[in-house]
């Protein structure tokens, strides 16, 4: 059970999510927002990206979600069987 634990523990620190599978992604809000900006250099202020970040989850709930977790982060977990496509047409509908 130990050495389970210590291979999660390593292969978090090593790819940054806390859990992968094939249809959802899940990763410490933090690095969510630091890969934005590292990704986006236009964007600077982590203020507007967790904004964006609430909005989405508000619109688009069954693609994106928070959960804490027993450390303390929140996470957020991504439904990554959605396409781009999909998230872009329900963000369509909403005015």
């Amino acid at each position: 059970m130990v050495k389970l634990k210590e291979k999660r523990a390593l292969a978090e620190k090593e790819t940054g999510y806390a859990y992968q599978s094939r249809q959802r992604s899940v990763l410490a809000k933090h690095e969510l927002v630091d890969r934005i900006i590292d990704r986006s250099p236009k964007i600077v202020d982590k203020g507007e990206i967790e904004e964006q970040l609430r909005l989405l989850q508000e619109f688009v709930p069954e693609w994106i979600s928070e959960k804490a977790a027993l450390s303390g982060d929140v996470l957020c977990c991504i439904d990554t069987a959605l396409s781009q496509s999909e998230i872009r047409q329900r963000l369509q509908g909403v005015e």
